[in-house]
């Protein structure tokens, strides 16, 4: 392999507000590790700065792009637990998406995720990535990036709110070591909104179908939607979130309905938690209701006292 194939380092990574959004509460959802797969493009600008003197500078600067996201029900979706890869299932969940593989995600939830610090990977998920690495490099000969995504959450006030921590990553080979390189990535979330500056929504065909069933395998893949088809981030103010056609996204028959079952799961937990936080508020506004009746019985108690004892004083 060619170590001066490594992709080159880019600047940051891009991704619509929408499909961070759906990709964080699916990963979350089902409350255990899974993973999943990230598709995109790896672009370049080049822009030209005019200086003192008339002399021009040229900057070369290179991003990617995450335009679709795929996750699984579990971990090991499509390697084993030494991190070595199933090219089979690699190329079944990467069979339907019309962006190319630009890197994987990685979920462990509060109880599983190191305590203190930054997210960092662990042995298993540095394995996965680098053998990744060298595929995109066998592919594209450096010019798609390999990206790692680490998700964790963490629960407050019985679970009633949930904390998203994440982090990115690219991953590159060092041209003097051969050795795997994980440089964080600023990740820039585009079109939350008119107030950031960014265009409105505009509507885009939604592909929310389950992926097929793998024949002996247990493993089942939740295709997310697909804010767009190679769009670059110059185009990023025009994407908008998918609106589904009537009747798209339904189970198909013989589909293992174990994800839908994990997803709807913790949608009922998260809300059963959300009811037990808005009774043990209620218990708490009643505690300081008779609280603050107490106190205006004691604040009349001490002005008649007051009164009497100033007409003591005015008699003698």
């Amino acid at each position: 392999m060619n170590l001066e194939a490594a992709p080159d380092k880019i600047v940051k990574v891009v991704v619509h507000g929408a499909n961070i959004a759906m990709t964080l509460y699916s990963v979350t959802a089902g409350g255990a590790p899974c993973d999943g797969l990230l598709f995109g493009e790896t672009m370049t600008t080049t822009t030209q700065h005019l200086q003192d003197g008339d002399d021009t500078v040229t900057v070369r600067e290179s991003y990617a792009a995450v335009t679709a996201a795929l996750c699984c029900a579990s971990t090991c979706s499509f390697y084993n637990d030494v991190g070595e890869l199933s090219e089979s299932r690699l190329e079944e969940l990467s069979a339907e998406q019309s962006a190319p593989l630009l890197g994987w995600l990685s979920y462990r939830p509060a109880s599983a995720a190191a305590a203190g610090g930054p997210l960092r990977p662990s042995m298993r998920e540095s394995a996965v990535t680098l053998a990744l690495l060298r595929r995109q490099l066998a592919r594209y000969g450096g010019r798609q990036a390999m990206l790692l995504l680490l998700v964790t959450t963490g629960a407050d006030h019985n679970g009633a709110t949930v904390t998203w921590q994440f982090r990115c990553f690219q991953a590159r080979l060092s041209s003097a070591t051969g050795v795997m390189l994980l440089d964080p990535l600023e990740l820039q979330t585009l079109n939350l909104g008119g107030h950031t500056g960014q265009a409105t929504y505009q509507e885009l065909s939604a592909a929310t179908a389950l992926a097929s069933p793998t024949a002996g395998s247990q493993q089942q893949a939740v295709k997310h939607i697909s804010l767009s088809a190679a769009v670059s981030p110059v185009q990023a103010g025009s994407v908008a979130v998918a609106v589904p056609k009537p009747g798209a996204g339904l189970p198909q028959p013989g589909v293992e309905p174990t994800a839908l079952a994990a997803l709807a799961a913790g949608a009922r937990g998260q809300v059963a938690a959300l009811g037990n936080h808005c009774e043990a508020l209620l218990a708490g506004l009643h505690e300081l209701c008779g609280q603050a009746v107490a106190g205006e019985a004691t604040v009349m108690a001490l002005r008649r006292r007051r009164d009497a004892l100033l007409a003591l004083l005015a008699r003698a």
